[in-house]
């Protein structure tokens, strides 16, 4: 198997009593060979314009205040985006505060060298290093 990436979707949060914000989206590329053997990186950008890429899970802060954690659930063919009750002075939560952010996932299969690289000598978090060390268009 080789990489997998996608190019950047339009997350459209919905509200829910339980975890106030979810997305789901289907993925097939996310077997239960790569769920036991490889790795799944998930990135998050607030607006389609915005350069601030980060790596879930999010913290999203009001001030110095934590509101929000946008965390990532995994599962063989799915992924979760959700956070729980939101801190924010407003009760706003990712529906309101992010409409029409975006969300980018990258699959790298485990135990098979990707092009041509076996080990991995970069720094997940930086998502432009990713891209560069992988030949991603970002």
């Amino acid at each position: 198997m080789h990489l997998v990436s996608i190019s950047w979707y339009t997350m459209n949060f919905q509200y829910s009593l339980l975890h106030c914000c979810i997305l789901f989206a289907l993925l097939p590329s996310l077997t239960s060979e790569i769920f036991d053997q490889g790795l799944v990186l998930v990135y998050f950008r607030e607006f389609a314009t915005s350069t601030y890429i980060k790596m879930l899970p999010y913290r999203m802060y009001q001030g110095t205040t934590l509101v929000f954690t946008i965390d990532v659930l995994i599962r063989i063919g799915q992924i979760e985006l959700f956070h729980m009750p939101s801190l924010h002075s407003q009760g706003s939560g990712a529906d309101v505060l992010f409409p029409g952010a975006r969300l980018r996932y990258i699959i790298i299969p485990g135990g098979v060298p990707v092009n041509g690289k076996v080990a991995i000598p970069v720094d997940f978090n930086d998502y432009d290093a990713v891209c560069d060390y992988f030949g991603i268009e970002k």
